[in-house]
């Protein structure tokens, strides 16, 4: 197949090899997925594990920050309810919700999303901040119900036309931009690190708290009140 000059040069930008001092030692640095002992016991006695001291993300102090990723059927259910909250958390709390992808291209760890979905969601957010919704729940639909992977090129681009995207000015911001987009993909691997984040979907809030449905034994109800409840409390320091 023969593809035109824009993509060609996707298919550059978007391997690791571009970019191993920006991504890859960040993304190295996501840790084992298995709780400590002192989690474990946080988890048993309340519904969240709460940082503390250097753990604290300082400058999420004011962020809700909804991990997800489109091929994982969780946060699709849950994406409703995410969505919900983003327009409904009182101005006073001082507090907005922002959606950041858990990044998933390390075929050694079954890569399912891809760097070019990754650079897509970072360009859409940086360029075309009112359409983040509709390219995450356009997402989902391409990944979960017409099985098409984020691992290609062209569903990427089909993904950006569902969203009410122009695919191929997207395509070409992403190519003129690959360094500033590399940053941001840089700036979510050492988030995930820092807080641990291993799975999906997972809420952290105010740099001090994160929640996931494991820590409620799926029920979307207590979640959901988790993480009410720790909006408000984070509002109130």
């Amino acid at each position: 197949m023969k593809m035109n000059r824009s993509v060609r040069e996707l298919c550059i930008v978007t391997s690791l090899s571009v970019f191993p001092a920006l991504i890859a030692p960040a993304y190295a640095q996501a840790p084992a997925s298995s709780p400590s002992l002192q989690q474990t016991v946080e988890r048993a006695a309340r519904p969240y594990v709460e940082f503390s001291g250097k753990a604290r993300v300082a400058e999420d102090a004011n962020i809700v920050r909804v991990w997800f990723s489109p091929t994982c059927r969780f946060s699709y259910e849950y994406h409703n309810f995410f969505e919900n909250l983003a327009r409904t958390v009182p101005p006073a709390t001082g507090m907005s919700v922002e959606f950041s992808p858990v990044l998933n291209f390390d075929p050694a760890k079954g890569a399912r999303d891809g760097v070019t979905w990754a650079m897509a969601y970072a360009t859409v957010r940086r360029f075309y901040p009112a359409y983040v919704n509709n390219f995450i729940k356009a997402s989902f639909v391409t990944a979960q119900e017409y099985n098409l992977s984020p691992l290609s090129i062209k569903n990427v681009a089909d993904t950006l036309t569902a969203a009410r995207l122009d695919s191929k000015e997207v395509l070409q911001k992403m190519v003129s931009n690959k360094r500033l987009l590399a940053n941001d993909l840089n700036n979510y691997a050492l988030l995930m690190s820092r807080y641990q984040i291993t799975s999906t979907p997972r809420v952290t809030v105010a740099g001090m708290y994160e929640v996931n449905p494991e820590y409620v034994e799926g029920d979307p109800k207590r979640f959901e009140l988790a993480i009410n409840a720790l909006v408000s409390m984070s509002s109130g320091r």
